[in-house]
């Protein structure tokens, strides 16, 4: 009777759970349940939350930031020839290009705004390597999107009181206790002794490979992991609770240069 063509589609293997298997991974799916519901529940309030604000970028203004920031001969492409990044030279140039403009309204939201100036403020909070990035205006406009989003959304936590919450001290408490260990990691870092075979390594190209060094990309690479081998060391030798200065935290996170980017890991710079 001729032929039959058949594609097949997709695969399903017949799953036999047994009661015993079920009940080692509920634990396991019950928090895999939680954090769904949780998350659908965040989407759920967080577009209700915007959509009674409804926030907009102003056009013209949009337009001028735009122009500040991406070079003359990229402006009118549809896509940038490479990514944007708010370095710290940008940043500042944008603020002498844009000095006429800086109170003129980037984002209007039911009830308020927010000026070309508190927008390039904020950014200048953020370190450079967690800076927006983009190579189109719908991307810029994303971004800026997402900015307005969360600190509408930390406004009103704060509000509601939230920043009292069992939770959110937790999570501080954690911060502060990252940025302690990065304080001290620097510390150990600035007074590394570096062998001269290891700094010839990282010098000559050609060298043949050590197993201990090649897994390194570079002598700076191979100092911060140093570092950190010093600092536990230094660590395990301590008998007593470590307190937080937070008078000194404060301090360093004054005079620490958030603009270099450390490769091995990303921090976020105390508020």
């Amino acid at each position: 009777w001729g032929y039959h063509i058949i594609q097949l589609l997709d695969r399903k293997d017949q799953m036999m759970l047994t009661e015993t298997a079920f009940n080692a991974q509920k634990e396991s799916l019950r928090k895999k349940i939680k954090r769904k519901k949780s998350q659908q529940l965040a989407n759920h309030y967080i577009a209700s939350f915007m959509k009674d604000l409804n926030p907009q970028p102003v056009p013209g203004n949009f337009r001028l930031v735009w122009n500040a920031v991406v070079p003359q001969t990229e402006q009118e492409k549809s896509v940038l020839s490479f990514n944007i990044m708010f370095t710290s030279e940008l940043m500042k140039n944008a603020f002498q290009t844009l000095q006429p403009y800086l109170e003129k309204p980037l984002i209007r939201y039911m009830g308020g705004e927010v000026t070309i100036r508190e927008y390039l403020k904020a950014i200048l909070q953020i370190p450079v390597s967690n800076r927006p990035r983009f190579k189109t205006q719908n991307q810029f406009s994303n971004q800026i999107g997402i900015w307005i989003r969360d600190k509408l959304l930390l406004e009103e936590a704060k509000q509601n009181g939230l920043d009292s919450h069992q939770q959110v001290q937790a999570d501080v408490q954690e911060f502060l206790e990252q940025q302690s260990y990065l304080y001290f990691l620097k510390k150990e870092f600035d007074q590394i002794n570096i062998p001269k075979s290891v700094q010839d390594y990282y010098k000559n190209k050609k060298a043949k490979k050590n197993s201990k060094l090649s897994r390194f990309q570079n002598l700076e690479e191979w100092s911060w992991n140093r570092a950190e081998i010093n600092l536990h060391e230094s660590l395990k030798s301590i008998d007593t609770k470590i307190e937080i200065d937070y008078k000194k935290l404060k301090e360093e996170n004054n005079i620490i240069n958030w603009d270099r980017r450390i490769r091995m890991f990303v921090v976020k710079k105390p508020s």
